[in-house]
Parts: structure tokens; C-alpha cells; sequence
């Protein structure tokens, strides 16, 4: 019996809006190690994207690869190269810790022939767990000793089942099935998997997707790249998710690490870790009477918040930080439906109309962008910009009710943090 930690998608260095998520990423990976040291696995599987970016600070480096030194010193360590992280960058990190060390960095695909396959001893000794990493393969990078280069013209799903079928010929050369535990790693979409929403669009489009039928028949396949925590119908393939809610598109999904039982020959055993120590996010999205009531209920919590009204409310921000004490208030908008106007149905137009005049033109950017950075409602800009351009006696201002107080008026400041539609 083996078994396998897995983790995947940590985007450390990721933030939310303005606001830097590292206390939520120190935590997390933190009872990350503790899982691990609990679990005390035979191999300890990172299936792609350490950070969220190609160039990530110093910082995040020295936080990612000391929570990895942690998880090394646990059991043999093997973390993929997914989209979100640099390959060079990874390579770096392999020479500087080693070629024996007990972190492994995979920064590109191999061949089987040339180190694409990973064996490792378990704890006993009485078993070898035998691994076939796939990192993230762009679609515009040709991989050319896979296969005849020419097939790299073709479709990405086709390019990925030559790799993923020499890498199941590599491990099932000298495989022995009485010890041997057979494993898959990779960093891509499988089509048909659930997105979060919050993943890189291009790269979970159906270019990236590649079927799940081409994929290598182990006893586990640890996937990453999909944030929301999965298993692909009938199969002991897992997308592992990220281990925190890393955006709003995430609310309110139960994040875990994966815990895995195999023998060889045979579907793992699989069990969800749950992680709890980095703080939810939620939305909240009513009228103030509505934010009002449910404020209660919320606690220590990333908060977006969308308040419905007909006009503008004075000082918003001010009240929903006086509503939400203990909670961390990312944005506030504000939707006031005093400043769209209602949008026609394209049915009911003359499709034989002369040319849209000035106001008719207003009338259209009004219904599509409200007046945004303004506390006048849009049917009086309508009115207003309709007076202006009618000729009047000289000296006279436009018949407006309130015109001259509106054109004295002071500028006011907007609140901050709030965000008007």
C-alpha cells in the first residue's frame, strides 16, 4: 500500500482587487504542511502553478519554497510547471537545490527515454511508485522529440495524447505488477471538468481541452489547472483545486488538500483534506435593507458587496464598513437605477429611420453607461443636454427646474471604496 499527498494551485502571490491575499497564503500553506506530516506520505505530488505569475516577488519565492523545503523533508516531492509559472524560473530552482534533492521541479515534458518517468521507493520498501509528470504544454510550443514533428501542426488534444501515450508506454516498461503503483501527473484541461470562472481563459478553452480518453490508465491521476475541487466521472482522476478561494468566482467552494490509498493494479483510495484556515470570501448583492439583515452573519470574511438603489447613497462605504465590522471589505458598488434609462426594444424600431440625432445618440450612451462618475440621474442630463441644444433667448438660461443651482453647485468628492453603475 502507497500513499500519495496531493496539492495543486497554490497562486501565491495573488491578490484580490487591491488587496494582498499572503496572510491567507501563509496560513493555507501552512496547515498544508501540517496535513502532510499527519498524513506521512510516501510521495507528496504538486500538480502545477506554485505562483500566480512568471515573474513572482521575493517574497512569494521565499514563501512557496520554504513551505516546499517543509514538505520535502516529509516524503519526495515532485512539483509540475503549470501556466501561471516559468519553466527558466523553475529550472533555476532545480539547479540550486540539487540534482538528489527531495524537491523535484518539473519544468518541461520529457521523453519516457530521457527522465519523463519517476520512480520512487516507498516508506517500507516494498513498493515503487512510478510517475508520469506532465507539465503545462502551451499550444504554440512544438515538442517535437515526442513524436514526428509534423504531427505538432495539428490539433492540441492530438499532440497531448501522442505525449500521454509514449509516457503510458514508458510506464509500463519493466513494469512490475506485483509492486509496482502506477501514477499520472499533469497541469491541462480535461474537457468536460467544471470551471471556476477565475481560471486564465485562454488556457481552459477547448484549444487547451484534451479528452480524458487519451489520458494514461494508472491507479491515480493527479490533475491540475481547474480550481474547483473534482473528480472526473468514473475514473481515479482528481482535480486537487486551489487550496483557498482565490477569487469571488470561488466563493463559497470547500477547498482541500487530497490524500491517496493505492496498490498496485488497482483505483486508489481517495480522501478530501479540508483546509480552513484561510479566510472565505462571500458576496453579498440586495438592497441595503437586504445588506442590513444579513450582515449579521457575517464574520471574519473577504466581503464584495452590491447594493441595489434607486439613488445615490450618501457616505455608502462609510455605513457598510459600520455594518461589516469584523470583515474585510473589498469593494462596494453602488447600482442606482436613477441613472440608466430604460433600453428600447430593438423590435420596435423603424428599420427605415433617418440618422440617430444628438440626442437620440445620448440617449443610447445613457441606456449603456449610465452616469457613472456623476450624482445626477441620467434623465436629467437627457433634459439638460436637450435644453442646451434648442436656441434660447440671449441671456436666458434653458427652462430647468434647479438649472442655476446645478451649474453653482460644488463638485462633490465620492465616497471611496465605492464603485456607482
Amino acid at each position: 500500500m502507497a500513499v500519495i499527498f496531493h496539492t495543486s494551485d497554490w497562486h501565491v502571490g495573488k491578490s484580490l482587487a487591491r488587496l494582498s491575499r499572503e496572510e491567507d497564503h501563509r496560513a493555507v500553506l501552512a496547515e498544508i504542511v501540517t496535513q502532510a506530516r499527519q498524513v506521512k506520505p510516501d510521495l507528496i505530488i504538486h500538480s502545477g502553478d506554485v505562483f500566480d505569475s512568471f515573474r513572482p516577488a521575493t517574497a512569494d519565492m521565499r514563501l512557496a519554497l520554504s513551505t516546499l523545503n517543509s514538505l520535502g523533508r516529509i516524503a519526495p516531492t515532485v512539483v509540475l510547471a503549470g501556466n501561471h509559472d516559468s519553466p527558466s524560473l523553475l529550472e533555476v530552482f532545480s539547479l540550486l537545490m540539487g540534482e538528489h534533492a527531495p524537491v523535484q521541479f518539473v519544468p518541461r515534458a520529457k521523453h519516457p527515454d530521457r527522465g519523463g518517468i519517476l520512480d520512487f521507493p516507498s516508506r517500507d520498501g516494498s513498493q515503487r511508485l512510478r510517475l508520469a509528470p506532465m507539465p503545462f504544454v502551451h499550444a504554440n510550443r512544438q515538442v517535437d522529440w515526442f513524436d514526428d514533428p509534423r504531427r505538432f501542426m495539428g490539433k492540441y488534444a492530438e499532440q497531448l495524447q501522442v505525449m500521454n501515450q509514449l509516457l503510458h508506454q514508458g510506464l509500463e516498461a519493466g513494469y512490475d505488477p506485483v509492486r509496482d503503483v502506477l501514477l499520472y501527473a499533469a497541469h491541462l484541461h480535461v474537457s468536460g471538468a467544471h470551471l471556476s470562472g477565475t481560471e486564465r481563459p485562454l488556457h481552459v478553452s477547448d484549444t487547451y481541452a484534451a479528452e480524458a480518453g487519451s489520458l494514461p490508465t494508472v491507479s491515480y491521476t493527479a490533475l491540475g489547472h481547474i480550481h474547483k475541487p473534482q473528480q472526473l466521472p468514473g475514473r481515479p482522476a482528481c482535480y486537487v483545486g486551489s487550496p483557498m478561494q482565490l477569487d469571488f468566482g470561488e466563493a463559497g467552494q470547500e477547498k482541500s488538500s487530497i490524500m491517496v490509498v493505492a496498490e498496485p493494479g488497482r483505483p486508489a483510495d481517495i480522501t478530501r483534506l479540508p483546509l480552513n484556515s484561510a479566510r472565505p470570501l462571500r458576496v453579498l448583492h440586495g438592497t441595503i435593507e437586504e445588506i442590513t439583515a444579513a450582515a449579521p452573519d457575517v464574520d471574519r470574511e473577504l466581503v464584495r458587496v452590491i447594493v441595489q438603489t434607486q439613488d445615490p447613497i450618501p457616505d455608502l462605504a462609510d455605513t457598510i464598513v459600520g455594518l461589516l465590522p469584523n470583515a474585510t471589505l473589498v469593494e462596494v458598488v453602488e447600482d442606482v437605477a436613477s441613472r440608466r434609462l430604460q433600453v428600447l426594444d430593438p423590435d420596435a424600431l423603424d428599420p427605415d429611420e433617418p440618422e440617430p440625432t444628438y440626442e437620440q445618440l445620448l440617449t443610447t450612451y445613457l441606456e449603456e453607461r449610465a452616469t457613472r462618475d456623476s450624482d445626477v440621474p441620467a434623465l436629467q442630463v437627457q433634459t439638460l443636454f436637450a435644453a442646451m441644444r434648442h436656441e434660447t433667448e440671449e441671456g436666458e438660461d434653458p427652462p430647468i427646474d434647479g438649472l442655476r443651482n446645478l451649474l453653482d453647485a460644488e463638485l462633490p468628492r465620492p465616497p471611496s471604496r465605492v464603485v456607482r453603475t
